[in-house]
């Protein structure tokens, strides 16, 4: 590119020399206005390779003045674009990951999840609030999620789902709200007390 400002710098110079013409002043500054130019070129050609290499997903299409070669900086961009998605699904990973900070109604809502595992760590969280929390007991919705999730073919769903309702009847409060649950005809008399499960666990919070 700069190799080509000087050419034409020197046939200006033969153009200036073949018509007589010796105004150095006007050549300085149509030489300058070139190399401008040129570098303007230049920058923009380069600021378009890195650009469509790191984030191809920006660019519309592929540009007439850049060539479709592969460039050392296209190849060095490979790991940068590899890397930007690593993150990304590393922080959307923790986003859903950890559930430990999850309010209640968070929660309620993942135990009627489709994903198994998230079910399980959404009851294991709740059974440990229920450990600790006594106002847990203020949630119908969740009461009526640990009694559907009784049913689980996954022994540690059911465990800690049967243990947070036995924590939960422990209060008053919750007490009330199985009995409410169950007088409605929501729950079958006898869904948690008749759960067959080979887990002592189950069956000594079933009993």
């Amino acid at each position: 590119m700069r190799g080509d400002v000087l050419v034409a710098a020197n046939q200006m110079q033969s153009m200036n020399m073949g018509s007589g013409i010796n105004n150095g002043s006007d050549f300085i500054n149509d030489l300058y206005r070139a190399y401008q130019d040129a570098e303007m070129m230049y920058t923009a050609s380069r600021s378009s390779r890195i650009r469509a290499a790191m984030f191809p997903e920006t660019e519309a299409g592929p540009s007439s003045s850049i060539t479709s070669r592969s460039t050392i900086v296209e190849q060095m961009a490979v790991p940068t674009r590899l890397l930007k998605t690593a993150v990304v699904d590393l922080l959307s990973f923790e986003g859903t990951s950890d559930i430990s900070a999850l309010p209640v109604p968070d929660l309620i809502d993942l135990i009627s999840d489709r994903d198994e595992a998230v079910v399980a760590r959404a009851v294991q969280r709740v059974y440990l609030i229920s450990k600790e929390d006594r106002s847990i007991v203020s949630y119908p919705a969740l009461i009526d999620a640990l009694i559907k999730v009784c049913k689980s073919d996954n022994i540690n769903v059911k465990r800690d789902a049967i243990g947070a309702l036995s924590h939960i009847s422990e209060y008053p409060q919750g007490r009330m709200q199985i009995f409410r649950f169950w007088w409605s005809g929501r729950v079958d008399p006898n869904a948690v007390l008749s759960i067959r499960c080979s887990c002592s666990i189950c069956s000594n919070y079933s009993s």
